[in-house]
């Protein structure tokens, strides 16, 4: 039976199918007491795949049901707190194995203790672990040397930290990494990097982080050559496509004042990460390149990579330098956005259509990221979203979004919204998605001549005559009238308004002269015709040379 029970869990490949086999409490103590040394490793390899897989609750429950653990069943599960960032429930679970009777510690599972107390800043239980150690001998364990080492490094003891490095009488490149990193994050560089020569001298091998982390060293101290050395070194072992050891290399020539070097490094990345691209535009700016260091962030969020705080920090400086508000400010929604200030991130763009610059695409983006997280808003507020967001789909040119966010509106949509897309739809010239918009608009208004009016001009563009001249036609079928649009202009405080083809005014052959010989001399540059309406039938050659929409 209780080797069954064993099986049938093991079998089992999703994690939450493990516990529920064992629910039958009484089989289940039946099936673990004195349990053999057969069944405990193959419960422990099914434990393991569940804190492993981050099902910790699952874990646990089987955890605390079971009848026995070993030292492996109590270091699994410490280990899956510690490395969940849930120290303090994993200290709590030693405290526990610490008066198991039946249980003995082992070097790892002391060492898991330790980095508990080094993450959760525990001194007293650190020293206590250490005292520990050194009474039962487990301090000669390089893994548990190294984690009292880190601990000791991690609390702020630096020189006892270096004390029991010395002491050790084996280390590893955990061990010197820990020794190297403690000290340079302290302040102490020119120690940290004593240390790292006297690594090289050992001949241990290096890992990423222990280069990095010696650069880093080398940028703050403005070592150069020591740091040229270091990456002569980084390139014999193959590590230099590290992007996090590229990335430290940068910044490293950056502080050292080869800015070029820098540059050329990230070039020739294959893969940028943030701190890449924090990197470049960082650079950019220090060189005083401030346009460069804008173009380098479009060309992150280009490449689908989310900006952090010193990424904005470094690009919003660009932008104060340049003297260019509107940059700032489309940075400001960015920010908004990105930030979770979903609401706030919404407002601020209706100003910036009101009153500031046009929102960019990444602006619009950013804000449209965070419509899932907008419950909190009234249904008012969710429309006045979706109509400000489909509004601006034709700069973000993702039209096909638009029209998919609106089909799944939560409530009745109107013809504002998809006037909006139809409006966005004619700039692109999109046709096919326009007609599916005014299909929607004529059914909800089937007199709205505006939708008409767009495809006509949609088709026009297009050079789709034929369907322009029958939508046309078909305007006129039903006898609807386009109310004329209106335009002013302000010349010396004086204010004058006219539509197409206006010749109310008292000086009207004047203006058509001026006109006339204003294009003549190709003086001024005419739009281009894509953006008017045409119909042959209708349209006088007079109307041809000044169009404007019908």
């Amino acid at each position: 039976m209780r080797r069954l029970y064993t099986a049938s869990a093991i079998a089992c490949n999703e994690p939450r199918v493990f516990f529920p086999l064992y629910q039958n409490k009484e089989h289940f103590d039946q099936s673990t007491n004195n349990v053999d040394s057969v069944t405990t490793p193959e419960v422990n390899s099914k434990l393991k795949e569940l804190v492993k897989t981050g099902h910790l609750e699952d874990a646990r429950q089987v955890f605390d049901t079971m009848s026995y653990r070993d030292v492996v069943t109590w270091t699994t599960m410490i280990s899956g707190y510690v490395n969940a960032s849930d120290s303090s429930e994993g200290l709590s679970l030693f405290s526990k194995l610490w008066v198991e009777p039946n249980v003995g510690m082992d070097p790892f599972v002391l060492s898991v203790a330790l980095k508990a107390c080094g993450l959760n800043l525990n001194v007293t239980y650190g020293e206590l672990l250490h005292g520990y150690s050194v009474k039962t001998g487990f301090v000669n364990s390089v893994f548990v040397g190294s984690a009292i080492l880190d601990t000791y490094m991690k609390i702020g003891r630096i020189w006892d930290g270096c004390k029991v490095f010395d002491e050790m009488p084996l280390r590893n490149v955990v061990s010197w990494t820990a020794i190297i990193t403690g000290l340079v994050r302290a302040g102490y560089n020119h120690e940290g990097l004593r240390y790292f020569s006297e690594m090289s001298r050992t001949r241990e091998e290096y890992d990423s982080y222990t280069f990095a982390i010696a650069l880093k060293a080398c940028a703050d101290t403005g070592a150069l050559d020591y740091g040229r050395e270091i990456h002569t070194q980084a390139m014999k072992k193959g590590l230099d496509v590290s992007s996090f050891v590229v990335n430290t290399l940068a910044t490293m020539y950056n502080k050292c004042g080869k800015l070029k070097y820098g540059l050329c490094l990230f070039e020739r990345m294959t893969t940028k990460d943030v701190v890449s691209w924090t990197t470049i535009i960082t650079t950019y700016v220090q060189m005083g390149q401030e346009n460069h260091a804008v173009q380098a962030f479009l060309r992150m969020r280009e490449s689908e990579v989310c900006p952090n705080e010193y990424t904005f920090a470094a690009v919003i400086s660009a932008c104060a330098s340049l003297a260019r508000m509107e940059w700032g400010e489309q940075l400001h929604a960015h920010v908004l956005a990105l930030g979770g200030c979903g609401e706030e991130a919404f407002k601020f763009l209706a100003w910036m259509r009101r009153e500031g610059p046009k929102p960019t695409e990444f602006a619009v983006a950013s804000v449209l990221s965070v419509c899932g997280n907008m419950a909190i808003l009234d249904q008012g507020k969710q429309l006045h979203a979706y109509v400000l967001s489909i509004g601006l789909e034709h700069t973000a040119m993702i039209r096909s979004d638009a029209e998919s966010m609106i089909r799944n509106m939560p409530y009745n949509r109107d013809d504002v919204v998809w006037s909006t897309l139809l409006r966005a739809c004619r700039v692109h010239g999109d046709a096919e998605r326009g007609k599916r918009a005014a299909d929607q608009i004529l059914e909800l208004d089937p007199n709205c001549a505006g939708a008409h009016i767009a495809m006509s001009n949609i088709y026009a563009a297009k050079g789709r005559w034929r369907e322009s001249a029958v939508v046309r036609k078909l305007l006129r079928s039903k006898g609807v009238i386009k109310e004329p649009g209106w335009s002013w202009i302000k010349v010396k405080d004086q204010v004058s308004a006219f539509v197409a083809g206006d010749r109310t005014h008292p000086k009207c052959v004047n203006i058509y002269g001026i006109l006339d010989l204003l294009a003549s001399r190709e003086e001024v540059a005419v739009q281009e015709t894509s953006s008017f309406l045409f119909d042959a039938e209708d349209l006088q050659k007079f109307e041809l040379l000044y169009p404007l929409e019908v």
